[in-house]
């Protein structure tokens, strides 16, 4: 999970116009786009995602569920509120057999170095690169999943898109996002020694 325009749109939790977004919703509602956001069935089996409820809590009580945010190959991810830190968190649980089965997606150890890595860095681009905030791992009916919390952004570029007559981000926009985007991956690359194969994904090696 990385931001290419942490500072072209604000945070969504400075932004009060925002609030309706995060009043919890029935697992019921309809979304403009069902697929966007409900996955296959049996995806929820033995090694698979994690059953999720909203209200639900992980690590002790910290992280409660209020609505879904989406699902990937290999993850659900929620909109939480962090009990401790009072704000809202975006919470990512892993399928359990992405550490215990058959998928080696390696995203513990790349996040976990990049968090290293950008403690002590000096380099620009480490602003453009989403921190992981907390790890913890959760015990389910269809094994063990690895979670991670990160900050919560801002909607995709679609949607920003949208709000203009032409479809169209403005040039000055479109400039800061290049420029923050180019950032990132240069600090993956040359301090991190990471390579980004992929914008749409968490598609990253490890560079010897």
């Amino acid at each position: 999970m990385f931001t290419t325009f942490k500072k072209a749109f604000n945070r969504v939790n400075s932004r009060p116009w925002l609030s309706k977004f995060f009043e919890p919703v029935s697992q019921t509602s309809r979304s403009p786009n069902p697929r966007q956001i409900t996955e296959e069935a049996d995806f929820y089996s033995m090694g698979g995602f994690h059953p999720v409820s909203l209200g639900d809590t992980f690590k002790f009580g910290t992280y409660k569920v209020m609505r879904k945010l989406g699902y990937g190959q290999y993850s659900t991810v929620w909109l939480a509120r962090d009990s401790k830190a009072q704000r809202f968190v975006a919470l990512k649980i892993l399928r359990a057999d992405c550490y215990s089965g058959s998928h080696d997606i390696f995203e513990r150890e790349i996040l976990s170095r990049l968090s290293n890595i950008t403690e002590k860095s000096t380099h620009s681009g480490r602003h453009y690169v989403l921190p992981l905030l907390d790890q913890f791992q959760h015990e389910g009916p269809n094994g063990q999943h690895v979670c991670f919390v990160f900050d919560v952004l801002g909607h995709h570029l679609d949607f920003q898109t949208a709000k203009y007559e032409d479809g169209r981000l403005p040039v000055k926009a479109v400039r800061t996002i290049a420029r923050q985007l180019l950032l990132g991956l240069d600090f993956l690359h040359r301090e991190c020694r990471i390579i980004h194969t992929g914008i749409h994904g968490l598609q990253i090696a490890f560079l010897p």
